[in-house]
């Protein structure tokens, strides 16, 4: 079972990088929106110079948009990289890496349902280990 303590453990390294991968594309899509709402408010209020109201509202507004665009893209990916919220399972990244490497498609989903099978018999840990020795080549994290 060594072989495949170690398909996990790159699945879990695998699944590091892509919630990291994610928190960076949203710390730089929230940063873009963070500029477009500041410069199209600054545009709004020098255009139209408008009343206090007005600007209250646009300030409330943006704010509002501020927290939801820093819950969706920095605060649940941050969550899911620490496994405070649930993510990927091993599942959906094997079905990841497997549209990377074709040619691991299939082996290591078969792999993840036959260690989930209850009944460990020395014949299925032996075909659990030799699926494992051949994927232990593959560098899953270059499917990020």
């Amino acid at each position: 079972m060594q072989s495949y303590q170690y398909i996990v453990q790159k699945l879990e390294t695998f699944l590091n990088q892509y919630y990291i991968r994610e928190l960076i594309k949203g710390g730089c899509l929230f940063i873009f929106a963070l500029g477009l709402v500041i410069l199209t408010a600054s545009f709004l209020e020098y255009f139209f110079w408008m009343s206090s109201g007005l600007r209250t509202v646009m300030f409330w507004g943006s704010l509002l948009v501020f927290g939801l665009l820093g819950y969706r893209f920095l605060l649940i990916p941050v969550l899911q990289l620490f496994r405070l919220k649930r993510g990927l399972g091993y599942k959906e990244s094997a079905r990841m890496i497997g549209t990377h490497f074709p040619e691991v498609s299939d082996r290591l989903q078969n792999l993840l349902e036959l260690a989930d099978n209850p009944e460990k018999s020395d014949l299925l840990l032996a075909s659990i280990e030799q699926r494992s020795a051949v994927l232990r080549e593959v560098p899953f994290t270059k499917a990020v």
